[in-house]
């Protein structure tokens, strides 16, 4: 047992003070202990507030001054909170004697039914005569209300419930607007670091986050003997637990501090312990998302073990002071968040304990029937990793999960570079971690790229079909019941298809290398799809989110459009930090350091308007250029730009590649000098992804035009990460790098314009290309057959688009050798990758090529025949 020194406050400003000493000694009558003065006036409260809510937004020029300046002041302001209560007569000899029994630790209690007096920020106090705040110097402070039970111990854990697992209930409310920046959210966060550091907190989502239905999930837990322990609010929604269920303990996390922040906290904490919750945690400001999310996780396994409440919490606190950097535009800096969570507490509370459990369990309560499903780590995990970093985009993360309840169709467009692709896998990554889908292999991603082949529709069932199903059940289907049984799966699963760039399927039909389809081809394929999505939309249980450039008016009223918009300002910052100091290890050199710490440097973000691509391009000069010469050339060339609208013109076209990211893209080519950016427009040729083997071959095939002669691997590769650290490219393998289309379309721009004779060069170049991916594939295939079979698989997975782009250049031009090369690893691939459809396709693709009018084999000694034999072949041995 710890000292207690209860302190109360009344409304009047009268002050009584009780000594509960530990052991069996009775409580001590209280003192009085004189009149409440109010301990910080208007300006410091205000100067708190920015200190903790605006600081870190940005701490550039002056107010990169104020910020220290107001740190600086805590210790007199803690001091000044101390006196209050505790600076002279009988208060402070109460205080005095308390901290001198206190081996065990000192507990503070305010108790007081005024929220405005609760609200007050009691954590800064600071005793004189001792060096560090109360609240970091074995002193753990609770507020609570006069009303509340104050005899024994309470138990957050109900009784009988022997849990294993610390249980938290989330209720995530999102915005209405899921595109509307200003509220951050903490679930994300806060579940991918459960997820790494503790495997004895089970988190579930309730879903959808009202009233009732959170109501008939407290129930619904209580009857079944595994109570939630935790109820954590998070955004900007209602605070209201059902007072006929019993909730340990509530967690308020609002996003955004109010007009007086902590009042509104305090008011909700009052009324929850009153109707019998054990204990509220309030965070009443805004605090990091890592630092908070690091804050609850170590209160929630403190808890677990049986820790009290007030004793994890102090835990959590000392992380926060210790751990004290913090994102910000100049870098991480320190800030003195430790001032920020609240308890509310009855005396005693814990939880019963110690355990051990298994790894963590993320679940969801569900509408109708409240099951919840278990989350593993998905064989197929890797389609949703992310390319890079990702960061923020909590709001939209949570608004698609509203809106994905609501609508069975939803479409994220934006301009090129905004984020579409990665928000989707994050939003699939979320959906499977919480169970919004029933299992972790029930979000399945479909990328429509260039250069892979059949029906798109087709392609989609089949890809659905080898997730949900064995390859014994599946694949002996023919087509119609392939459908069939995956339109049976739509209906009665609940599966989140995410279709990647839907935008592409016009772009892909209307290319010469992509296919043969005839005009209307894209056309048809979108009616394939949208019977697929009227399905869905109709009476599936499942959601179909898509991703493109324009509104897709294809898809028809009943899709949900959303709007990309770019990174909000703290998410732009945190990014830029991703992009410039990945970790307190690396954080640059000095001159960047010190370049961030400049005021200019806010306008750049400013001004690059949270467009990811283009922050990676431009911010990637901070190397060896002043913040304000990068500003200056970006803005005189968006100037320049002869399509960039007037300031009070229309807006441009939807999906239209925004000026910051032309300009970016500019100014990051421009900084590779003359002789590699000749060399890296060869990357414009290849579709998606540029590989170091693939250009050295390239590079020393006699087609091929000068600007790209002369590089062999080494000396590809070093162009190609010298690229990737100016942002024009990303690595995605061991010498392979994914090409964005606005980067390659730029530099194909840029080849274009540098004099006559580029229709003959880019064709020689595409012919060189053929001959690079022809040696490259024979290589596969002796590695598949004699060699690392593994390492020509997943070379394969990233270059298969590029590959089938040639075999069709190759099928056209009716070079059957080259297409007999192109196709033999290709057939390896689809048989080790499931891929019966694409090989169909394929198969028929070169018959049709090869064969007479009426289906007649060419003749076999021919090098027509010899194609002709091997996928008529390989097709049968695969059936």
């Amino acid at each position: 047992m710890v000292e207690r020194l209860v302190v109360d406050l009344h409304a009047d400003g009268r002050m009584l003070v009780t000594e509960q000493p530990s052991g069996d000694v009775s409580p001590a009558p209280a003192v009085d202990a004189g009149w409440l003065r109010r301990p910080l006036a208007d300006a410091p409260m205000e100067s708190l507030r920015w200190y903790l809510e605006d600081y870190l937004r940005t701490p550039l020029g002056a107010y990169g001054e104020r910020g220290p300046q107001i740190a600086r002041q805590l210790p007199d302001w803690g001091t000044r909170v101390f006196s209050a209560l505790f600076g002279t007569g009988p208060g402070r000899d109460a205080y005095l004697r308390a901290r001198g029994r206190s081996s065990g630790g000192l507990e503070i209690v305010l108790r007081s039914g005024s929220p405005q007096l609760l609200a007050l920020p009691w954590e800064l106090m600071t005793d004189p005569d001792r060096p560090v705040p109360l609240v970091l110097d074995d002193v753990v402070l609770s507020r609570r209300t006069p009303d509340t039970d104050d005899g024994g111990s309470h138990s957050l854990g109900l009784p009988g419930t022997g849990a294993s697992r610390l249980r938290v209930l989330l209720v995530v409310t999102a915005p209405d607007d899921p595109a509307r920046p200003g509220h951050r959210f903490l679930a994300p966060t806060l579940l991918r670091r459960l997820r790494t550091e503790h495997g004895t907190v089970e988190p579930t989502v309730l879903r959808p986050p009202t009233q009732e239905h959170l109501a008939e999930v407290l129930h619904r837990a209580r009857e079944e003997g595994r109570p939630f322990h935790v109820v954590h609010f998070d955004g900007p929604g209602p605070t209201d637990v059902p007072a006929t269920v019993p909730v340990p303990l509530v967690v308020l996390t609002t996003g955004r501090s109010a007009p007086e922040p902590g009042l509104p906290e305090a008011v909700a904490a009052s009324r929850l312990l009153r109707e019998g919750t054990h204990a509220v945690l309030a965070l009443p400001y805004h605090l990091d998302a890592p630092a908070a999310a690091g804050f609850l996780a170590t209160c929630y396994e403190r808890l677990r073990t049986g820790e009290p409440v007030t004793l994890a919490v102090a835990a959590g606190r000392r992380r926060l002071a210790t751990q004290d950097r913090r994102t910000s535009p100049r870098g991480p800096l320190p800030l003195a968040d430790w001032t920020v969570p609240v308890l509310y507490s009855r005396p005693g509370a814990a939880l019963p304990g110690p355990d051990t459990a298994p790894a963590v369990q993320v679940a969801a309560a569900h509408e109708a029937t409240g099951a919840t499903a278990t989350a593993k780590p998905s064989d197929h995990h890797d389609e949703l990793a992310p390319d890079g970093g990702f960061v923020g985009r909590d709001g939209l993360l949570l608004g698609l999960d509203a809106a994905t309840r609501a609508h069975r169709v939803v479409l994220l467009h934006g301009a090129a570079g905004i984020g579409k692709t990665e928000l989707a896998k994050a939003f699939g990554r979320w959906c499977r971690e919480t169970g919004a889908v029933d299992g972790p292999d029930a979000v399945v991603l479909h990328p429509f790229e260039p250069g892979t082949a059949g029906p798109a529709a087709a392609g989609v069932v089949e890809r659905i079909g080898r997730r949900l199903f064995a390859p014994e059940e599946f694949d002996p289907l023919p087509p119609t019941e392939r459908r069939a049984v995956v339109e049976q799966a739509l209906a009665t699963r609940r599966l989140l298809l995410i279709w990647d760039g839907v935008d592409s399927l016009a772009a892909e039909h209307g290319a010469a290398d992509h296919g043969t389809a005839a005009p209307g081809a894209a056309d048809e394929e979108r009616a394939g799809l949208r019977a697929l999505l009227d399905l869905v939309a109709r009476q599936g249980s499942s959601t179909v989110l898509l991703t493109g450039r324009t509104r897709e008016d294809w898809l028809g009223p009943a899709a949900l459009r959303i709007e990309v918009p770019g990174l909000d300002p703290g998410e732009t910052v945190e990014y830029a930090e991703q992009l410039l100091g990945p970790s307190t290890d690396t954080p640059g050199s000095p001159d960047t350091v010190r370049r961030r710490g400049l005021r200019v440097f806010g306008e750049l973000l400013e001004w690059l308007g949270g467009h990811p691509l283009a922050m990676r391009l431009a911010l990637s000069s901070l190397d060896a250029h002043e913040p304000w010469q990068t500003l200056d050339t970006l803005v005189r060339d968006a100037a320049a730009l002869p399509d960039t609208p007037a300031e009070a013109g229309p807006p441009p076209p939807p999906g239209a590649v925004p000026a910051a990211l032309t300009v970016s893209t500019a100014y990051a080519l421009a900084r590779l000098g003359a002789a590699d950016r000749r060399a890296l427009t060869a990357v414009s040729l290849v579709h998606g992804v540029a590989d170091a083997t693939v250009l050295a071959l390239l590079s020393r095939h006699p087609l091929a035009p000068e600007r790209f002669r002369g590089l062999g691997t080494e000396d590809w590769q070093r162009l190609l990460l010298r690229a990737a650290q100016l942002g024009l490219l990303t690595p995605c393998g061991r010498t392979s790098h994914r090409v964005h289309p606005t980067v390659a379309a730029r530099l194909e721009a840029g080849w274009r314009a540098s004099g006559p004779g580029f229709a003959d060069q880019h064709e020689a170049g595409l012919q060189a290309l053929l001959g690079a991916q022809v040696n490259f594939c024979l290589l596969l295939t002796r590695e598949l057959h004699n060699g690392s079979a593994e390492f020509a698989l997943t070379a394969l997975d990233l270059q298969r688009p590029a590959v089938g782009a040639m075999l069709a250049r190759a099928l056209d031009r009716g070079l059957w050798l080259q297409a007999l090369a192109l196709v033999r690893p290709l057939h390896d691939h689809w048989n080790a990758r499931g891929a019966d459809l694409e090989a169909r396709h394929w198969v028929d693709r070169v018959r049709l090529a090869v064969e007479e009018p009426d289906g007649t084999p060419p003749v076999l000694d021919t090098p027509a025949g010899s194609l002709w034999l091997y996928v008529v072949g390989a097709d049968a041995r695969r059936l």
